[in-house]
């Protein structure tokens, strides 16, 4: 407070007026607002573990995507015991990586059994095993519960995660392994002959477990069919990623069965923090129009493109279906606006704010950061970067396609500037990462992406005072 004397006419009149405190180091810089808002767009694009992926061989949507699936026999993979041949996956794998529209993701199901295509697992294994052929699915089906083929399970998940439990290529993998498909369910089969008995909870445990033993570090999904196998593997916490689930009925009727599921329960909520990936039924059981409502309903991430009939003969109704699975499948993040003061300070803590949507169905499951970049108009050269507190893992959809409302967010950063960058005028971007530097940034759902990936906020001038 400073206080003037001043004599007026015989009279002293104090004036009395407020300094400002000097400015700490921890006291957000506010001056005046500069604020630039963005419009988001109406289409879609190429993020890895959201929309479609490439099915098997199949691609019949045309819809880019840089993901792909692949789902091998065992006797594929293992010829004679402990001879491995993961040629195929290894080509799968480099084929999502290499895509022209960027690096993307595989996921990986293996199955022991196949209908109609006799032995999906390696012959060598019934030497030790009783197996029995089903004449209603015309295929050789093992004891779920022999020791030795159990055994032979957990060895080659265990080569397969030697292999690929470190490989930023591999994006997840099933929980396969028993059931028609690998699918957890035996639909249609006969009973096995006696004294062979379905499998039991035990046997259903111990390949789950194998999964998760051989794989720490890959994100595994549980196929949701078989309400033991379901309930345990939700249940099963202390892991580095969350297990998600998935659903090869998508398009019919019967995908909505889960609901009655008695693991239902455990699964409902897993979609915000662990990935729903789906696939076609196939064949004619397959109603398209159905397919929005439940990537929408199961916050799926992923969706297969293929399974799902030829495109040639698919009506309009079911051509606009498959169009909008890609638009909400997923992720899909707006910058809504940027605001900040007209100049950032050196050495000092500059408030900016940005405000975020998610007009997807789904967050992302990944690590990325969002960065702030200060770059050289001329150069082009990074100045600094300082990365968001905003963790897109959390933001949850914001926008509800039943009341048509948006609720975004807000982020507050304090960006605090080193005292050796010279003053002046710079380049402000928002570009998101991944910290592995494996996928390209992330695109967002707003219009002018540089050619590095990242997004203007336009132009700011950086002072010392």
């Amino acid at each position: 407070m400073k206080i003037v004397k001043l004599l007026m006419s015989g009279s002293i009149i104090l004036i009395i007026t407020m300094c400002k405190p000097p400015l700490e180091i921890n006291q957000p810089v506010v001056n005046t607002v500069v604020k630039k808002t963005f419009t988001p767009l109406d289409t879609f694009f190429v993020n890895p573990g959201a929309g479609y992926y490439h099915w098997l061989w199949q691609e019949v949507a045309p819809v880019p995507s840089i993901d792909r699936y692949s789902r091998v026999k065992w006797s594929d993979l293992e010829s004679t015991e402990g001879v491995y041949n993961f040629s195929q996956l290894e080509s799968d794998a480099q084929a999502a990586k290499t895509d022209t529209d960027g690096p993307g993701i595989l996921g990986i199901g293996i199955m022991s059994v196949f209908q109609d295509n006799g032995r999906s697992y390696p012959a060598y294994i019934d030497s030790k095993m009783t197996s029995w052929t089903s004449a209603n699915k015309n295929c050789v089906v093992p004891d779920w519960n022999n020791a030795y083929f159990l055994d032979r399970v957990d060895s080659l998940l265990a080569a397969l995660g030697r292999k690929f439990n470190n490989d930023p290529r591999i994006g997840y993998i099933d929980i396969r392994s028993y059931g028609n498909w690998g699918e957890w369910h035996m639909s249609g089969f006969e009973s096995p002959p006696s004294p062979l008995q379905p499998i039991t909870l035990e046997s259903k445990k111990r390949i789950i477990d194998a999964y998760i033993k051989a794989f720490p570090n890959k994100q595994l999904l549980m196929m949701s069919d078989g309400t033991e196998g379901m309930t345990y593997a939700m249940g099963i916490t202390g892991l580095k990623y969350p297990i998600g689930w998935r659903r090869d009925s998508w398009g019919n009727s019967g995908f909505q069965t889960l609901k009655t599921s008695a693991a239902w329960s455990v699964t409902a909520d897993r979609w915000k923090t662990a990935p729903v990936v789906i696939e076609g039924y196939g064949g004619t059981g397959v109603t398209n129009t159905d397919c929005p409502g439940q990537v929408l309903d199961y916050h799926a991430s992923a969706i297969s493109n293929g399974n799902i009939g030829d495109w040639s003969t698919l009506s309009a109704t079911a051509k606009t279906a498959m169009f909008q699975c890609a638009k909400v499948a997923g992720y899909h993040y707006v910058l809504r606006s940027f605001d900040c003061a007209d100049s950032l300070i050196i050495g000092k803590t500059n408030l900016v704010k940005t405000v975020w949507s998610n007009i997807g169905v789904a967050p992302t499951y990944k690590s990325w950061n969002v960065v702030f970049r200060l770059y050289d108009v001329t150069t082009n050269n990074t100045i600094f970067e300082s990365n968001s507190s905003l963790d897109l893992k959390t933001l949850l959809p914001t926008y509800s396609y039943l009341s048509k409302i948006d609720k975004p967010i807000t982020v507050e950063d304090n960006l605090i500037l080193p005292v050796n960058i010279a003053i002046g005028v710079y380049g402000l971007d928002l570009i998101v990462k991944d910290p592995t530097a494996y996928s390209w940034p992330m695109r967002l759902y707003i219009k002018d992406r540089k050619y590095n990936g990242a997004y203007s906020l336009g132009t700011i001038r950086v002072t010392n005072n």
